[in-house]
């Protein structure tokens, strides 16, 4: 298999492709999953590891901020055989990492990977299984899946209870409003992301940064409430 699995954000693209690891470790061979940042493979293997249990299958989490020791040995045991699963970031395609017989690889939202490190990862195993996924396919992708060199799948739906999502755009001179709406809506329970541009300020652009911007919200806009940052 070499296809491209691509659908909507929570269309349900990561539980077909945990189907197909848990088929493939059924069939006694491993699985690398692939994602572009560390938050993002931590949150998948959080997700699943409680469920692959549940059916026998073992799963680790392979990321470069482990310690030494504990790296070494969780890449001993993906060498022997003994995890079926592995999710993972780029640590993944280190020279360091063998598997005993990798089956199955699938990589999450591969657009932001590039094509020798894609390569790499395939590589440590004899003629994988490939599965990529992702939400915006890039030019080169759907190149691929033009001239057959790579089969594509379309998940057209969202699962059922899902509410649709609603888009609005605001000019600048609503941001106070935008805030009160955010304070309204937490204040009901609920979460709310902010996303910037950029993570730092730089001097070549006017676009907002996080780390300021953070500053402001915490501080001035939102002092009663629980203000943190996030980025790569």
């Amino acid at each position: 298999m070499n296809r491209l699995l691509q659908g909507d954000v929570g269309c349900g693209k990561t539980v077909v492709a945990v189907a197909a690891m848990v088929y493939a470790a059924e069939n006694k061979t491993q699985c690398a999953y692939m994602a572009p940042t560390e938050l993002l493979a931590d949150q998948q293997y959080r997700n699943w590891k409680k469920a692959l249990g549940a059916s026998d299958v073992s799963c680790e989490f392979l990321t470069g901020s482990l310690k030494r020791k504990e790296r070494d040995l969780l890449i001993s045991r993906v060498a022997t055989g003994e995890i079926d699963i592995v999710f993972g970031t780029h640590a993944l395609i280190s020279e360091s990492v063998a598997f005993k017989h990798l089956g199955l690889v699938i990589i999450d939202e591969q657009h932001r990977f590039g094509v020798a490190q894609r390569a790499k990862l395939i590589g440590k195993g004899k003629s994988p299984d490939i599965l990529v996924m992702s939400a915006t396919p890039i030019p080169r992708t759907l190149a691929l899946t033009l001239y057959s060199d790579l089969d594509f799948s379309t998940i057209t739906e969202l699962p059922p209870g899902r509410r649709p999502i609603k888009t609005v755009w605001r000019s600048g001179n609503k941001r106070p409003d935008i805030y009160r709406f955010i304070s309204e809506r937490i204040a009901q329970g609920e979460q709310a992301f902010v996303i910037y541009p950029l993570v730092t300020p730089t001097e070549n652009t006017s676009l907002a940064a996080a780390e300021r911007e953070y500053q402001e919200l915490k501080k001035e806009i939102f002092p009663t409430l629980t203000v943190d940052l996030v980025h790569g």
